[in-house]
């Protein structure tokens, strides 16, 4: 009997020293704030166990068991409660969070709570002005303002003779195309001096949306050039490629001394002659004749201030030009 008694006790003290190892308790808080990517939540730590705290934050996933396996953010702050902000969430789905906890001996997860982001909607997109007018062609485009939280799947301009043209009427898709801000088409095949009505439109997957309504009319027929209405010298410029790289800069100048048929340019490269060059000029496009390699185009509009150009020998192309 004695010597059970000091048996007992012997267990008692051993197991009375031994040092506890405890992981942190921890309280998971509700989910608040809820958009289509975004949502708030946290933790409460309600013991730090045996060790202090080494790391806290939230741990998330589609999955209902999240883990530190999954989706985790971490708190810095010392703070017993802590608040995180989730970003970068899908619209319309359902998540599970665990708040946690870490210390030296591990981590303790608070209880699992669910929530669902609000569902996309459809994009915000505006129309652009008409530019470029002719009597077969305009040129317009769109901007789109917001994706509605989800990914842009399709994105173009519709037009017709009628009023709030949709994609059952003439359409463009241009997503494979244009994958960025701002678009632009230029619309073909148009009736001479008739009236369209033209709107940009954005698609996603929880719909279409058209930005404004435009409405333009198609000139009577092309504009024709009067004899001296481009007599002069037009500096060239160039934004991209040849040896400025991207940065604006001028590539020389033409000098225009007549426009008739079959009329002798003298083409300057900075400042110096360097082509004597006969052309014909058709519609606002002005051509060279005698070019031994790819013709030089120049490229007029009806206000006669812009006009683009490519050299053929030096390869550079210009952007825009202006008549001084």
């Amino acid at each position: 009997m004695k010597s059970l008694i000091i048996c007992l006790i012997t267990i008692l003290l051993l197991a009375t020293g031994c040092k506890r190892e405890d992981i942190p308790t921890v309280e998971t808080t509700d989910v608040s704030s809820i958009t289509r990517t975004t949502a708030t939540c946290g933790g409460k730590i309600i013991s730090h166990g045996d060790s202090e705290i080494i790391e806290r934050g939230i741990c998330w996933s589609t999955s209902d068991k999240p883990d530190m396996s999954d989706n985790i953010k971490i708190d810095d702050s010392d703070n017993n409660s802590y608040t995180i902000d989730l970003t970068g969430l899908d619209p319309d789905t359902e998540y599970f969070i665990r708040a946690y906890a870490t210390n030296n001996f591990g981590t303790g997860y608070g209880d699992i709570k669910s929530f669902i982001t609000d569902p996309a909607i459809p994009p915000v997109i505006n129309t652009s002005g008409i530019t470029n007018i002719t009597c077969t062609t305009a040129t317009s485009g769109g901007m789109i303002i917001s994706d509605g939280a989800a990914q842009i799947i399709d994105r173009g301009l519709c037009w017709g003779p009628l009023e709030n043209p949709t994609i059952e009427d003439n359409f463009i898709s241009l997503e494979s195309i244009w994958k960025y801000n701002p678009f632009s088409y230029t619309i073909k095949n148009l009736e001479a001096n008739s009236t369209y009505f033209v709107r940009a439109y954005a698609t996603n997957i929880a719909g279409i949306s058209y930005g404004e309504c435009r409405q333009f009319t198609t000139n009577t027929s092309d504009p024709q050039f009067e004899p001296n209405s481009i007599i002069g010298t037009w500096v060239l410029y160039y934004s991209c490629g040849g040896a400025g790289g991207c940065n604006s800069a001028k590539l020389g100048s033409t000098y225009i001394m007549e426009l008739t048929e079959d009329s002798l340019v003298i083409d300057r490269y900075m400042g110096e002659i360097i082509l004597e060059l006969n052309f014909t000029i058709s519609g606002d496009t002005l051509r060279f004749l005698n070019v031994a390699q790819d013709p030089a185009i120049y490229k007029l509009n009806s206000t006669f201030d812009t006009l683009s150009f490519h050299h053929p020998y030096s390869g550079f192309s210009s952007d825009y030009a202006r008549l001084y």
